[in-house]
């Protein structure tokens, strides 16, 4: 922007009546503050990790209410940067997990049928049935279950 337009900027908000004047100003010092805002996490970011922490830790030590210092300290942490990953979460196919609960519970039938010991053979069965009533929204354990019963069936 060329001076001689700043300049008729100038006169131009100089002849705003006094609220208006006022807004203006108030509009001004937002966008500096956010410019001082942006300059001071760009600063954050160029910094080494080591920098950026000792930077973060003065700056929320600096607040005087020390109940407020965790939020000041993590919003420094983040402004400069260090954001925690999501743990990715798997990825749950319902009608293959009640197939596999199914599965389980033949095996555990068909290795009890052949001899084979199983410790607790018949609680683990109990409780692959009872998860799998569950699951399903149907009675597969014969047993009255107290477990919440999803609302719908689900499979």
């Amino acid at each position: 922007m060329e001076i001689e337009q700043v300049a008729e900027l100038a006169r131009a908000v100089a002849a705003l009546p006094q609220e208006q004047q006022d807004f203006f100003d108030g509009v001004v010092a937002d966008e500096r503050a956010a410019a001082a805002e942006a300059e001071r996490i760009a600063q954050l970011r160029a910094m080494t990790d080591y920098g950026a922490i000792q930077v973060a830790v003065k700056r929320a030590s600096d607040g005087r209410d020390p109940d407020g210092l965790p939020a000041r300290l993590l919003k420094e942490l983040r402004d400069a940067g260090f954001v925690r990953q999501p743990a990715e979460q798997p990825k749950v196919d319902l009608p293959e997990a009640i197939t596999r609960v199914r599965e389980v519970i033949q095996e555990i039938d068909g290795m009890v049928r052949r001899g084979i010991p199983i410790s607790n053979a018949p609680s683990l069965r109990h409780w692959l049935m009872r998860g799998l009533d569950a699951l399903t929204g149907e009675n597969h354990s014969g047993f009255e279950t107290s477990l919440p019963q999803p609302k719908t069936k689900l499979v």
